[in-house]
C-alpha cells in the first residue's frame, strides 16, 4: 500500500489518490471554520490549518486537495501550512499546531503520520479541532478530532482476494484508487462523528463525495 511492490509473483502495487483525500479534509475544514455552532470555532478567523509530515511527492497531493477543497468552498480562506520534516516528531507537530493556534486557526488536517498525533494531544485543552487521517481517530480522540479522512484498505484487501479467488485477476500489477473506487471517504457515519458535526455538515461532505466518486469534480 502506498508504493511500488517488486515484479515478484502475487504482489500488487495499491496507491490511493491522496489529492482526493485532501480535497475532502479541505472541504470540511473550510464548512467548519465558518459555523459558529461548533464549539472552538471563532468564523470570523478565514484561516484552516494543514500540517504534513515531510516534502514528498505523495504528501504533496494532500497539499493540493486540501487547498483546491478549501476553496472549492470559499476562496477566500488562508492555508496556513507547515511541515513536521518527518513522520515521527509527536512534539514538533504538537509545536506546529500551538503556533496555528497562535494565529487563530481552529481547525486543523495533519497528513504527517505519527508525528500528527501530537497536534491531536494537545487540540482539546487548546481550543482547536483536528481532522483525522487514514483512519476513523475520532473513534479514540472524540475530544479532539471531529471526523477523519479515512482510506480504506480493508475494502481494497477484500476486493484483491475476492478477484484472485474468482479468477478476475488482471495481469496489472498497479491499482490506483480514491473516491470512484469507494476506497476515499469522509468518516461522517461513526458516532462521534454524528456527535461533533450537525447534521447538514455530514450531508453536504456526503454530497461532495458523492461528486469525487462520480467524477464530478476533477482535480488538477
Amino acid at each position: 500500500l502506498d508504493g511500488f511492490a517488486s515484479k515478484a509473483r502475487n504482489t500488487y502495487t495499491i496507491n490511493f489518490r491522496d489529492e482526493e483525500a485532501g480535497f475532502l479534509a479541505g472541504a470540511l475544514a473550510a464548512i467548519v471554520a465558518k459555523r459558529p455552532d461548533i464549539d472552538r470555532i471563532d468564523p470570523e478567523s478565514g484561516k484552516i490549518g494543514l500540517i504534513l509530515g515531510a516534502k514528498t511527492a505523495p504528501i504533496d497531493k494532500f497539499r493540493v486537495g486540501y487547498i483546491a477543497g478549501a476553496w472549492y468552498i470559499d476562496k477566500k480562506l488562508k492555508v496556513v501550512l507547515d511541515y513536521v520534516g518527518n513522520f515521527n516528531d509527536t512534539a514538533k507537530a504538537r509545536e506546529i499546531a500551538l503556533r496555528m493556534r497562535g494565529e487563530n486557526v481552529r481547525i486543523i488536517f495533519a497528513a504527517a503520520g505519527k508525528a500528527g498525533l501530537g497536534a491531536i494531544a494537545a487540540a482539546k485543552d487548546n481550543g482547536y479541532w483536528m481532522i483525522g487521517v487514514d483512519v476513523a481517530q475520532e473513534a479514540k480522540y472524540p475530544d479532539a478530532v471531529l471526523s477523519s479522512i479515512v482510506k480504506r484498505s480493508g475494502h481494497v484487501i477484500l476486493k484483491i482476494i475476492e478477484n484472485v479467488v474468482n479468477g478476475k485477476i488482471s495481469a496489472e500489477k498497479y491499482f490506483s484508487l480514491g473516491a470512484a473506487e469507494q476506497c476515499i471517504d469522509v468518516s461522517t457515519w461513526t458516532r462521534e462523528s454524528k456527535q461533533n458535526l450537525p447534521p447538514d455538515i455530514r450531508e453536504q461532505m456526503d454530497e461532495i463525495s458523492d461528486k469525487l466518486e462520480n467524477k464530478l469534480i476533477i482535480i488538477k
